[in-house]
């Protein structure tokens, strides 16, 4: 008999009738109805994307962890792309940016969120899904002090205006009703050379905003040479404090910062496993 897993499409176990692994590595069951099961990060690995950790009864599909960490590197390969076909997303329709950049923010910390709600339904923290917090596992009378640690971590973390987790939920919660994005002029050195240099796509509208948050406008890219020998570009970079655009610009361009911050929540998250 073949063995049996839960079906969150169907929401009943059915028979596990076939195990693959796609080109990219992942695990995937096909199910005796026709699903498959979500995509497992790492066959051998024994983290957040394995069996042994995931939610597979009676929990949707969207309190998974790995499918929201899979979610965010879905919205940072669509950034990728548009900075692969204008050369920079100041370049690109910025609508589509700031919709690929909310995603990720939003699904990266999803993350976390899901991570709580596994702690609660693994442990036995007794509170409705939509009761789930940092606060409330705490607080929880049927959680263990071990599990509490780990909940502590994460709220220390993200209270903690210095570290990367206070940053990274400072901007998904800023990029909800607050500018977000600025344009910078930069002047790189190129070879020498008289002239304009013209980058800007004929088929674009023109227009140049330093609060590049508005999501009507299609800002456009352009380089004019300032002087013999460099060209002032435009570069899109995060505000430094969404609330206060006086202090500037973070220093690390967007698609650095998404792959950096994004390999830090699966570490961070997969080190709180390992404690549990």
């Amino acid at each position: 008999m073949n063995k049996k897993i839960y079906c969150n499409q169907c929401k009943k176990e059915m028979e596990i009738l076939e195990e693959r692994v796609d080109e990219y590595g992942h695990l995937l069951k096909v199910l005796s109805c026709g699903h498959e099961t979500a995509r497992e990060v790492n066959v051998s690995d024994k983290g957040i994307g394995s069996d042994e950790f995931r939610i597979t009864k009676a929990v949707e599909d969207e309190h998974v962890v790995e499918e929201k960490l899979k979610a965010a590197e879905y919205f940072l390969n669509e950034l990728k792309k548009l900075e692969k076909e204008f050369g920079n997303l100041a370049s690109a329709d910025l609508s589509l940016v700031l919709v690929n950049l909310d995603g990720f923010l939003f699904e990266t910390i999803a993350a976390k969120d899901m991570f709580l709600q596994e702690i609660n339904r693994n442990f036995n923290g007794g509170l409705p899904s939509n009761k789930v917090n940092e606060d409330q596992l705490i607080n929880s009378e049927t959680l263990n002090n071990k599990e509490k640690s780990v909940v502590k971590q994460i709220k220390q973390a993200l209270i903690n205006e210095n570290s990367w987790p206070w940053r990274l939920n400072n901007y998904r919660n800023a990029t909800a009703h607050r500018s977000l994005l600025k344009l910078i002029p930069e002047t790189k050195a190129v070879e020498t050379f008289a002239g304009k240099i013209d980058l800007e796509r004929p088929n674009q509208q023109q227009s140049y905003n330093n609060d590049a948050y508005s999501k009507s406008e299609n800002l456009s890219f352009s380089s004019l040479m300032a002087s013999t020998g460099t060209v002032i570009s435009t570069t899109l970079y995060l505000a430094e404090d969404p609330d206060d655009f006086s202090k500037g610009y973070f220093k690390k361009e967007i698609i650095p910062y998404c792959e950096e911050v994004l390999k830090q929540m699966k570490n961070f998250l997969d080190d709180l496993k390992n404690q549990l």
